[in-house]
């Protein structure tokens, strides 16, 4: 009887131990598995990493290539190459298995954020400081025969320029605040040279957002002539300012300002650039541009 009851203990005694040893190899495999997931996970992040990195390093590249190509049709007066980049797209880059295409590469910068130039923080008058300025003109420098108004049934005179900008804590300190706008204009062959210049008045009101008033700040122009304007705030600091063109009511985009959009590739990830730059300076400020990516990264004069 007593050894009948000995030998059901050490049944179960065995049986315990191999429940638990059980329990444990679960626990060990769940282990195992859990951290194996975190291993992959890990791997997959870091793969996903790299590749961002390379599809980045193919757009910087298809940035580098549009600007070498926009300088050189500059100095050679022939833009052929860099107009050319969009329709010879993609591109490979050397030493690895990266590419680049162009979405735009153009000389005609296009309309965003409903304007067609946009700077900001421009700085009141002082020993040292330079006016914001844009360009309307032929980068290559061809300067016979000007047309630059993309619509050729629209009579020169339904083009016009419209200036609005903005100042911070507006009213009523500022209300009364100035901002000079003075443009040099010019005609084939750079006859009938102009120059002339007005003093806006920013009147802003309660409940604007510190915008000055801009019905007060829209001209007349034409597009058988080049201008170049320069804004320059005579009171103080302008936070904000955006200069249309308009044809026949709507905005288009300003000539000369080139425009860049290169999308890079490396394996399955991809990585976008754009990049304005006022074209004409592009020799003495290559590194003067904005670029807008997919990351706040920001380059400024």
């Amino acid at each position: 009887m007593i050894l009948g009851q000995k030998k059901l203990l050490k049944g179960q005694r065995k049986g315990m131990a191999l429940v638990m040893a059980l329990i444990l190899l679960s626990v060990m495999m769940a282990s195992a598995l859990a951290l194996g997931k975190f291993i992959l996970d890990e791997l997959k992040m870091s793969l996903n990493s790299t590749n961002s990195i390379g599809a980045y390093y193919a757009a910087d590249s298809g940035l580098e290539k549009a600007l070498y190509y926009l300088n050189y049709g500059i100095i050679h007066s022939n833009l052929g190459v860099f107009n050319g980049l969009k329709t010879n797209s993609p591109y490979s880059v050397e030493g690895y298995d990266g590419t680049f295409s162009y979405v735009e590469a153009t000389t005609v910068s296009p309309v965003q954020g409903g304007h067609s130039y946009t700077v900001y923080g421009i700085a009141t008058s002082s020993p040292g400081t330079l006016p914001a300025s844009v360009n309307i003109t032929d980068p290559s420098g061809d300067v016979s025969a000007i047309n630059w108004g993309p619509n050729s049934a629209v009579a020169a005179n339904d083009y016009q320029y419209v200036v609005n900008w903005k100042i911070k804590d507006c009213f009523p300190s500022h209300a009364s605040n100035r901002l000079e706008v003075s443009n040099i204009s010019f005609e084939n062959n750079f006859t009938n040279v102009e120059n002339s210049s007005v003093i806006l008045i920013c009147n802003c009101a309660y409940g604007e957002g510190d915008w000055c008033d801009d019905s007060v700040s829209q001209y007349n122009i034409y597009d058988t002539k080049y201008y170049n304007f320069s804004f320059r705030p005579l009171d103080a600091r302008v936070e904000q300012l955006d200069f249309d063109i308009k044809e026949a009511g709507s905005t288009i985009g300003i000539k000369s300002e080139a425009f860049i959009d290169v999308l890079g590739r490396y394996h399955n990830a991809t990585y976008k650039l754009q990049a304005r730059i006022p074209s004409l300076n592009v020799l003495s400020g290559v590194f003067s541009y904005i670029i807008f990516s997919e990351q706040p990264i920001i380059k400024n004069p």
